[in-house]
């Protein structure tokens, strides 16, 4: 619970606060369903969340992550890319990831829409005190004269305390890439998806929907493994149980994750080349200030 708690008394009224709220909701049947991403959440420099780990100013090296993903076919082929990614930062280069959380930055944004997907005004104040205004076009005064929020850790990495793969495909990808599913079962991804996808009352009823779909589908196919078609059932139904929840109306994308942009605006947010200062300077869209890809010999 440390990381939805703030330090010292006011950290502890706040927490207090808002479990009242809640269960005031909860005995009044008023829970909203989906609960709005970011809820009553403290930003995670007041949180063991993040600055209890994770220290500003810290110089860390660049990170290669490599991404797997699969397709649709009978022998569920492999695709693999290795990107670098620029996760450092120091205050006199804007090209790294975690340049936006130097404690000698100051980032200040006004968002116009409840998932903060929409951010048209930024503020940026660098070291020296310089001020720099990026306003997106048409936007209109009323929104630059808003009340604008500090830019910190969660509000790209809002999912990382529950995360939830933002669609089926990725989730799928990820559980055959650490070999919690064989590719071995003919057309696996294929089927893995088109059961996740279906809709249930229940997560038992998806369960169970998932176990009877996957082992109908191989029932006539000889020679599949028995242990490999079992091990796709739990991977499959843990998928499910960990990221659908039918009775809150919580499915794939409901809680879009920041810290990427391919299948919400994240970085693009700000990050488009439109926003831009009076005397025509942009905030940038090029990718290789957070990533680079790594070509193959």
């Amino acid at each position: 619970m440390s990381c939805h708690i703030g330090e010292g008394t006011r950290g502890f009224v706040h927490a207090k606060l808002g479990g009242v709220r809640q269960l005031m909701l909860v005995a009044t049947g008023a829970v909203p369903t989906p609960v709005p991403p970011g809820a009553d959440m403290l930003p995670g420099s007041q949180t063991q969340l993040c600055a209890g780990c994770h220290k500003p100013g810290r110089i860390v090296t660049d990170r290669i992550r490599v991404i797997r993903e699969y397709a649709d076919d009978e022998a569920n082929s492999e695709t693999m890319s290795a990107v670098q990614m620029h996760v450092s930062h120091t205050s006199s280069s804007e090209r790294a990831i975690h340049w936006h959380a130097d404690p000698s930055i100051r980032i200040e944004y006004v968002a116009t829409d409840e998932k903060q997907e929409t951010i048209p005004y930024v503020r940026v104040t660098d070291a020296s005190g310089q001020v720099r205004e990026y306003v997106a076009p048409d936007t209109p005064a009323e929104v630059v004269n808003g009340t604008r929020q500090r830019m910190e850790c969660m509000d790209c990495h809002n999912t990382v305390g529950h995360p939830i793969s933002p669609t089926a495909e990725q989730a799928v990808d990820r559980v055959i890439a650490e070999g919690k599913v064989s590719r071995e079962l003919p057309f696996v991804r294929r089927e893995g998806i088109r059961l996740l996808k279906e809709e249930h009352s229940s997560q038992e009823a998806a369960a169970q929907a998932i176990d009877q779909g996957l082992r109908n589908f191989y029932q006539s196919r000889s020679g599949t493994s028995s242990q490999s078609l079992a091990e796709a059932v739990a991977a499959f139904q843990e998928l499910y149980r960990r990221s659908v929840f039918p009775t809150m109306k919580v499915t794939w994308g409901t809680y879009p994750d920041n810290t990427g942009h391919l299948n919400s605006p994240g970085c693009f947010r700000c990050h488009d080349d439109s926003h831009a200062t009076k005397d025509g300077t942009s905030i940038s869209g090029d990718c290789e200030f957070c990533h680079k890809q790594i070509e193959r010999p």
